[in-house]
């Protein structure tokens, strides 16, 4: 393949710029390269906190502990559900909603249980039935 030199005015140098600032914003400085997150439960005098990359979120007592999720989460875990978690980290810090969209399965529902066993937070699945209206 023949290497080409782009010049500022060309449609070609247009599109190329282009594309670097609509994927500079989007990637950020660090450009191309993937992330890692670790998941830290952190202990110290002031209360617990979740660290999830560069966010912390500081943990709550929960009102109804028997309604906290336990045994979801694993000792490893895979570096995509750690940057979904830390996903749901960053809308619940900023008090936004989340909706999960995926294949069928249950691997959004384990990531949500994870999430609200890692933030100890309360969960409350409601019967959908034909009475409901």
């Amino acid at each position: 393949m023949q290497s080409r030199v782009l010049y500022g005015g060309t449609a070609a140098a247009v599109a190329a710029r282009r594309i670097r600032n609509i994927l500079g914003s989007v990637l950020g400085k660090g450009g191309w390269t993937c992330r890692t997150h670790e998941v830290k439960l952190l202990n110290t005098s002031s209360g617990d906190t979740v660290k999830i990359g560069e966010l912390s979120f500081r943990l709550k007592a929960p009102r109804n502990p028997e309604l906290v999720p336990v045994k979801h989460m694993t000792g490893s875990m895979p570096q995509t559900v750690a940057q979904h978690l830390r996903w749901i980290m960053q809308k619940d810090l900023l008090g936004q909603d989340v909706f999960l969209i995926g294949p069928p399965g249950p691997l959004r529902r384990s990531i949500a249980m994870q999430y609200l066993e890692l933030a100890k937070r309360e969960v409350d699945s409601p019967d959908i039935t034909l009475s409901l209206t």
